[in-house]
């Protein structure tokens, strides 16, 4: 018996159909049948744990991170990087933003387009043949923002392919080609499914580029939904310690993540110049 996904990984949105199957002996059902379905519950249950146990809440867009991501967990160890916050000119009283924006990497010589959120986490890499601590970095971006914009988005398509042409002249890779050099992966991988699975175009640029002496791997998660395409970029060092779980990790925050097909219907101008609530179009990296 397949199991209906559930919207939240609690047990307590379950506890009314456990019930029920602990009643089925008393209500007639076949032992065989009891037992089968006692079964699919406790690999549920077995489940639910283990995503609990490696990614941490649900975070999405809202007002304050306007974007269209409306479900994503990330690994424990990671930890959101504030968006940076306005302030008021007191001359005119309109809300101006930072010019540093510390979700930004500043590692490399690159800003990175529609960024709506970033997380780091601290860990364990072998460098020089000792265990040393580097960070590893998720970047969520969209191009979302391009939707409020008769011009930008008319260059929407174009935003994955523009990208990695960005990411390879900056870092001095090969480019890579969105039609030829995509690897499609599903999550979840294997059955029973839990949750819808979901198709992804991945690109891996291996030994991207040097941090503090540790040599890291570019992945790319691309999720087309609809004309909105979400990219979730891992930069994460080569030698990262197996206890760190990431490997194990990841694919449950893959298969987490939600994203609306809509985009923005409407540019309202904001103090900077940009649509309100939305990144300003990225421009001069």
């Amino acid at each position: 018996m397949r199991i209906p996904p559930s919207t939240s990984c609690t047990t307590a949105a379950w506890l009314p159909w456990l019930m029920m199957v602990a009643c089925c002996p008393l209500l007639g059902c076949g032992q065989q049948v009891y037992e089968q379905r006692l079964a699919e519950s406790a690999k549920y249950l077995a489940y639910i744990d283990k995503v609990d146990a490696s990614v941490g809440p649900a975070w999405k867009n809202g007002p304050k991170t306007p974007g269209p991501i409306e479900q994503l967990r990330v690994p424990l160890q990671f930890k959101e990087v504030k968006p940076p916050v306005p302030t008021k000119n007191p001359e005119t009283g309109e809300l101006v933003e930072p010019e540093i924006d510390p979700r930004q990497p500043d590692y490399v010589a690159v800003k990175l387009p529609g960024l709506v959120a970033t997380w780091e986490a601290p860990t364990k890499v072998m460098v020089d043949g000792t265990l040393q601590p580097r960070k590893t970095y998720l970047y969520v971006l969209t191009n979302a923002y391009m939707f409020t914009n008769a011009e930008e988005s008319r260059r929407a398509p174009d935003f994955v392919r523009d990208l990695l042409t960005l990411l390879a002249e900056k870092l001095s890779l090969s480019p890579l080609d969105p039609a030829k050099d995509a690897q499609r992966e599903q999550y979840p991988r294997a059955q029973p499914f839990y949750t819808p699975q979901k198709s992804y175009d991945v690109f891996r640029l291996a030994d991207a580029f040097v941090k503090d002496g540790a040599a890291y791997t570019l992945e790319l998660f691309v999720q087309h939904s609809g004309p909105i395409d979400v990219v979730l970029v891992l930069a994460v060092p080569v030698a990262v310690d197996s206890s760190e779980r990431l490997a194990e990790r990841l694919p449950y925050m893959l298969e987490s993540l939600k994203v609306s097909s809509r985009p923005p219907v409407a540019a309202v101008k904001s103090p900077t110049g940009g649509p309100a609530g939305a990144p300003v179009a990225p421009t001069g990296f």
